[in-house]
């Protein structure tokens, strides 16, 4: 299961980084100002979870009914513990959804109710939670009936839905992005024909939204995808190369993590039996005179392309040409701040990661 913000419109979920989207393990853990969730069994888990309980009694006996106070207090759950998968838990939230609560409080219970979905299900609690989701997701409040249709189609692949998302659209639940980002969220948690419909489903929609989500999604859990859905993918990915922005003189985070993501998916996509060949293949379309600087060092600050590009080529001189362009980029702009760490971090990469 993928945790949810507070805030789930398409644009805020991207504004968090697409690599906060995917991550099925981490959902499992405890939130850190810091570093990565604590892994469930660690003492820093145990009392996360103990905080996340004692933040959802204060919340019951304090600021229940308070609108505003009430989902300051629910987020508090989120932020800063985690509320421990229990059936107990599960059925104080899902009356909590069920009673006369305000709007803005309810909007904070889903998805903490959501979070409720277990792996492992020995009391049927996940068919229950389900049925909730999808009720809500069904109901007139559109803020909320959009919370619960994001949480609806984070917690797995069921035979309807689809059918809940084109209703939700056609509802004007969910716009466009919305509709077809979770479409792309719901890939990984279909098999076979499902899986290779949704991924068809993308292509039809050209949607740039989806296809950032789906990119990042494949290069986080490669595995999950099925050779049909593999190979509808790599059509969607040759049709859907991302563009940077006309100002030459910005440069945008997110639109080089897009950029790279994209690059990534399509290169292993193309050669799934040979990282190497699928290295080489990033290489020759960014390792050009006249690239666009901003492709370059796009790839060289890419977290995975650390792995699966940089370290696989693995001879520094090999990007000697690419960190010139990069270096030479903030110079023909003097004028931009957001251009100065552009070089510093490219050649931190290319360093530490090659010999």
């Amino acid at each position: 299961m993928i945790s949810h913000p507070s805030d789930t419109s398409p644009r805020a979920l991207l504004a968090l980084g697409l690599g906060a989207l995917v991550g099925v393990a981490a959902a499992q853990g405890c939130p850190s100002p810091t570093g990565p969730p604590a892994p469930p069994g660690t003492a820093a888990f145990v009392e996360c979870e103990r905080k996340g309980q004692a933040l959802f009694a204060e919340y019951q006996t304090k600021f229940r009914g308070m609108g505003a106070q009430g989902a300051e207090a629910l987020l508090r759950v989120q932020a800063l513990g985690r509320l421990a998968t229990t059936p107990e838990n599960a059925n104080a939230l899902r009356a909590l959804l069920a009673s006369r609560v305000t709007r803005q409080e309810k909007v904070a219970l889903v998805p903490l109710l959501a979070r409720q979905h277990a792996p492992n299900d020995p009391t049927g609690m996940n068919r229950l939670i389900v049925s909730d989701l999808r009720q809500l997701g069904a109901g007139s409040d559109e803020e909320l009936a959009r919370a619960a249709v994001f949480a609806f189609s984070r917690s797995g692949f069921y035979p309807d839905s689809e059918a809940v998302l084109l209703a939700a659209r056609n509802n004007g639940v969910l716009d466009v992005d919305g509709y077809y980002g979770e479409i792309a969220h719901l890939v990984i948690y279909a098999s076979g024909e499902d899986q290779a419909r949704l991924v068809r489903t993308l292509r039809a929609g050209t949607n740039r939204y989806s296809a950032d989500i789906a990119f990042n999604v494949f290069n986080s859990a490669r595995p999950r995808f099925g050779s049909a859905a593999r190979t509808e993918l790599l059509a969607f990915a040759e049709a859907m190369e991302p563009k940077f922005g006309v100002m030459a003189s910005q440069y945008d985070y997110i639109e080089g993590l897009r950029y790279a993501d994209w690059l990534l998916a399509l290169a292993a996509l193309k050669f799934p039996d040979s990282p190497n060949n699928a290295a080489e293949f990033v290489m020759a379309t960014v390792d050009q005179p006249l690239i666009d600087p901003r492709k370059i060092a796009a790839v060289l600050i890419s977290p995975e392309a650390r792995s699966t590009v940089i370290a696989i080529i693995g001879v520094r001189s090999r990007f000697d040409r690419m960190l010139e362009i990069v270096d030479r980029y903030p110079k023909q702009h003097p004028g931009s701040v957001a251009l100065r760490e552009l070089p510093g971090n490219a050649r931190e990469a290319v360093a530490t990661n090659t010999r």
